[in-house]
Parts: C-alpha cells; structure tokens; sequence
C-alpha cells in the first residue's frame, strides 16, 4: 500500500509541474497576441506619411548633404553634396528621361549617365569621349 500512495504522489507531482508550464505557455502566448493586437492599433498613429515639395538632409553639423526638390526645376531631382556644400552629383527625373550627372571638385560637370530617347548613355565633360550604350 505504501508503494501505491508514493507512486500516487510522484504522478500527483509530474502533473502539477505539467500545469504550471501550460500556464505559463498559455501566459506568454497570450501576452505575445495582446502585444500584436495593441501593436496593430498603435502603428496607424506611429507611420505617417510625409508631404512636401522639398525635403532637405543635413549632417551632424548642419551642412545640407542631400536635396529632394520636386518644387524648383519643375521636374523631381536628388541633390547629393559633400561636405562643404559642393554638388558631386544630382539625380534629374524628367519624364521617361532619367539622367544621373556627376561634378567635379570645382562643381564643374564632369559626365552624364542617363535615357534619351529610350536608348542609354554615357558623357564625359569632354563632349569628344562621349560613349552610346547598346
């Protein structure tokens, strides 16, 4: 009889452990659903959208690296300068025309890489070296 309650415990004991790591399966998958849940209600207030026609980025110390401009030339353009506020390269989106221009130090254009007429291309400053991609 002795034998019988201690088997009788232990299974009482393995099931009693079993309980509590449901409860806290249970728990923790709970928590996780409610975090999505209030997750998906607070993201709408979170992401916004950003509507302008010039957005500027500046570094640490103030100086403009980066120029989106849809408001000036009339057409979308990416403005990339380096640190002392020297065009090295601007991106033009006009129509099915894309062109990607590049400048030197002195903010003088040193080649084009862009679309004309549906045919790409590729021009050096010195309009001799120009290069026609097939």
């Amino acid at each position: 009889m002795q034998s019988n309650a201690t088997d009788l415990v232990r299974r009482l004991e393995t099931l009693e452990r079993e309980n509590r790591r449901m409860k806290r399966i249970g728990l923790g998958l709970a928590g996780v659903a409610g975090a999505l849940a209030l997750t998906s209600l607070v993201a709408p207030r979170l992401c916004k959208t950003v509507w302008a026609e010039r957005f500027v980025l500046n570094d640490s110390s103030g100086n403009t690296r980066l120029k989106l401009d849809a408001y000036s030339a009339g057409s979308p353009t990416i403005v990339a300068q380096d640190r002392d506020g020297r065009t090295f390269a601007k991106l033009t989106l006009a129509g099915e025309k894309p062109c990607l221009e590049f400048f030197d130090q002195d903010g003088e254009p040193a080649g084009k890489v862009g679309l004309s007429d549906g045919k790409p291309f590729v021009e050096h400053a010195n309009k001799d070296d120009s290069v026609a991609m097939r």
